[in-house]
């Protein structure tokens, strides 16, 4: 029992991300699931602060919606790379907010499709002013750490698409 005394000690002398470093590269996916809860949490604050009452990982359903005039829930889903069942829910949300309407699509009466109301455009003009400046914030933080983790991490997508870590052992 003494050793497990000892172990939680030692665990509380590291910060939050040590024990997770130290598993290495191999644990990537990891890494990035946190970057990614770091990012949208921050988000969110961002998003609250500015009186914009949605989850930050929902602005690029709006703002993709915005860009294309309407959209389907499976056009959503390859643009986003994500299950129809997590655009469901996101579609869900954003249609409980006001923020989009279902209608159907002008080319294809058979088809669903999503549409921006007058306060979801409203919430897309704050969006755009919103990531014009995080644009910035971010810009500032790849100058501080070397590198742009945006090209980086689209490079790296890129890449493993074209040759899976499989492939690469």
């Amino acid at each position: 029992m003494q050793i497990f005394s000892h172990i939680f000690a030692y665990m509380k002398t590291l910060n939050k991300y040590e024990l997770v470093d130290s598993l290495g590269s191999s644990f990537l996916g990891l890494q990035l699931h946190q970057l990614l809860s770091i990012i949208n949490n921050q988000g969110d604050v961002l998003l609250q602060q500015q009186n914009i009452n949605i989850p930050s990982r929902t602005a690029s359903t709006i703002m993709l919606i915005k860009n294309n005039d309407s959209m389907s829930v499976t056009e959503l889903g390859a643009a986003l790379d994500m299950s129809h069942q997590l655009v469901g829910h996101r579609i869900k949300l954003l249609k409980s907010k006001n923020i989009i309407i279902e209608t159907k699509s002008q080319q294809d009466k058979r088809k669903s499709v999503f549409k921006l109301t007058s306060y979801g455009k409203e919430i897309a003009l704050k969006l755009e002013q919103i990531t014009k400046q995080v644009e910035k914030a971010y810009d500032n933080l790849f100058d501080e750490i070397g590198a742009n983790v945006f090209e980086i991490v689209k490079n790296t997508k890129g890449a493993l698409s074209n040759k899976t870590i499989l492939q690469r052992l």
